[in-house]
């Protein structure tokens, strides 16, 4: 699925990935400072542009770039996924942001607007594997409740992970905490 147009935040916005997208996704994906949490990718580019296209097909399936606006750069990944239409839920992840990027918290802003504000969800849940502390530490101080722990095969390998999840009520609180913080990075990039 594609996004109609990109979803504009102070400093950083969402789009749907395009072709010139998929070497930045490979070279990320690749970098060991960002990758140490993800599923593998094959590293090349041909793959990588494939996986889009697909996922792009897909309507219970969002990939998307978080891209600077100052720059026109890109400066991560996210997506939304596993979209039930039905009972009004998805998940977010696939979060991968260049090694010092300061996208975090307006990315997750972003997310959650896309999530609530136009698609309508009623809760976004996410799982972060448990060796991944910060992250998780990050949902936690977003006040995500954490609804179970379980397991998932990555690259053939069995980790444990938490799930978190945030619902559509809780949305507009966490919205007024995040707001100011995007707009203090949103000047200091100015």
């Amino acid at each position: 699925m594609r996004l109609s147009e990109p979803l504009a935040g102070m400093a950083f916005e969402l789009r749907s990935p395009t072709a010139r997208d998929s070497q930045f996704t490979v070279d990320l994906r690749s970098d060991p400072r960002v990758s140490q949490f993800l599923h593998r990718v094959p590293g090349d580019l041909q793959s990588q542009r494939r996986w889009e296209e697909a996922a792009l097909m897909r309507d219970d399936d969002l990939p998307l770039v978080i891209y600077r606006r100052s720059t026109r750069r890109p400066e991560g990944t996210v997506g939304i996924y596993s979209i039930d239409r039905t009972l009004k839920t998805a998940e977010w992840g696939r979060w991968a942001l260049l090694h010092g990027s300061p996208a975090a918290v307006e990315s997750v802003l972003l997310v959650f607007r896309l999530g609530f504000d136009k698609m309508g969800l009623t809760s976004l849940y996410s799982r972060t594997l448990t060796a991944n502390s910060r992250v998780i530490a990050f949902h936690d101080r977003l006040g995500a409740q954490r609804e179970l722990d379980g397991y998932l095969d990555v690259d053939g390998r069995r980790q444990a992970y938490v799930q978190h999840r945030l619902s559509s009520k809780a949305w507009p609180a966490l919205r007024r905490r995040l707001e100011p913080l995007a707009e203090a990075v949103a000047s200091r990039l100015a």
